[in-house]
């Protein structure tokens, strides 16, 4: 299949698929879904609705209420919500399947746009409308190269005659690659999903970003743990960015179980860009009184994050726990032997954290900071060194004996955090 004209989707709520032994977009190609997602105050329902002036949330939002599956997804974007009834919200993009995997051989090559965009909110009298969400876009092939760019922008936000009648832009979408034969670096593209851009009426409303999964090598690992690595990767990556936009403290790039019964999630390789806040969302069963081990658990490589102005935060919300192997390259060996859960009674009671076979060495919290929330729980070395970062806590650290602060370093323990070595 040699696309080298324009694509393009129709309707709302659409999916494609293109399926073949090879597919190919040349420079001057374009395969185009957007704005075929849900239209403006609508969306599925797992998705958050949120408030009057926001866009449409999927891969982010306030914390805990982002929607669909990072590794494998399928949903179309929510669309943008109208402003007080007076504008429409912007359109979702599409949901789009690209499947190449027939032998060894087969190879999607992308050196044009494939694109399942928000569309912008709409401006009536005197309100702005909030931005459609990111689609999905899900690209299983053998072979994966080229120069083009494969994109699941959120929309852009209506322009209102004041900053507050401006609506948020859309967040970004979602896209996964699983690539069986070759590995990231042989496509010299660009892959993203951020928010979509802001009005120059109110350049701070800006959506959440979304997620980019890349899967390399899958089905490589015979013995994967079909909960933690489902789809049997050699190396798991997940990068979050809004490139040069500055993310709202308050809405996080997320991931979430979206299978019933899942509990466990591992990221080889986490990338955040510049002041980006990322989490796990808890399980809908977590209660801190009730159902206190009903916990999301969360395992990190090593992190990684864009030169410039303002580190990226990893939050380990109420209800969830995160183990951290590394916070900088070189700082973790991390095994690639299986995961599981054990019991630990470190506290003196029924408390469960994940562990990996992992050669743990001192951490370095400098690349990314870290904020545990009342009811969450990250899991450290025995050894921590905050340098140049932000270490709060508001809920529990366990394994943690030797604290190390270094210049430009901060540190918060609030009256009733937890520290459990």
């Amino acid at each position: 299949m040699r696309i080298a004209g324009s694509i393009r989707g129709s309707g709302t709520a659409g999916r494609l698929t293109l399926e073949s032994q090879s597919v190919v977009v040349t420079a001057s190609g374009k395969v185009n879904l957007d704005g075929n997602g849900y239209a403006s105050d609508k969306r599925h329902e797992s998705c958050h609705a949120g408030g009057s002036y926001e866009g449409g949330f999927h891969g982010g939002g306030p914390a805990g209420k982002a929607c669909g599956d990072y590794e494998w997804p399928v949903l179309v974007g929510a669309g943008g919500n109208q402003y007080s009834s007076y504008s429409n919200g912007g359109t979702g993009g599409g949901s789009l399947l690209i499947l190449c995997n027939h032998t060894h051989d087969s190879e999607v090559v992308i050196d044009g746009t494939v694109s399942v965009a928000g569309t912008a909110g709409g401006r009536s009298s005197y309100y702005g409308g909030g931005g459609g969400a990111g689609g999905s876009m899900l690209v299983v092939a053998s072979r994966l190269s080229g120069s083009g760019t494969l994109s699941a922008d959120g929309g852009g936000s209506g322009a209102g005659t004041t900053s507050g009648y401006t609506s948020y832009s859309g967040s970004g979408g979602r896209i996964a690659l699983h690539i069986t034969q070759t590995r990231r670096a042989a496509f010299a593209g660009t892959v993203r999903a951020r928010a979509g851009q802001p009005s120059s009426v109110s350049p701070t409303r800006i959506g959440p970003p979304g997620t980019v999964f890349w899967c390399d090598l899958a089905g490589s690992r015979a013995d994967a743990d079909p909960e933690t690595n489902r789809h049997g990767c050699a190396t798991r990556r997940l990068e979050v960015d809004n490139g040069d936009l500055v993310t709202p403290s308050g809405y996080h790039g997320q991931i979430l179980a979206t299978a019933p019964g899942r509990t466990r999630f591992e990221i080889d390789q986490l990338h955040l860009g510049q002041g980006i806040p990322f989490s796990l969302s808890p399980l809908d069963s977590f209660h801190a009184v009730s159902m206190p081990d009903a916990r999301a658990l969360l395992t990190l490589g090593n992190i990684t994050t864009t030169p410039g102005a303002g580190l990226p935060t990893v939050h380990a919300q109420g209800g969830t726990t995160v183990t951290i192997a590394g916070l900088a390259d070189g700082v973790v060996q991390t095994g690639h032997l299986l995961s599981h859960v054990q019991p630990n009674d470190v506290d003196g009671g029924g408390l469960t954290t994940q562990t990996r076979s992992t050669v743990m060495r001192p951490l370095e919290v400098s690349v990314a900071s870290v904020r545990v929330h009342e009811h969450g729980r990250v899991v450290v070395p025995p050894t921590v060194v905050v340098r140049g970062a932000s270490l709060t806590v508001d809920g529990e650290v366990v394994g943690l004996h030797s604290l190390l602060l270094d210049r430009g370093s901060v540190t918060t323990l609030s009256r009733d955090a937890a520290a459990c070595g």
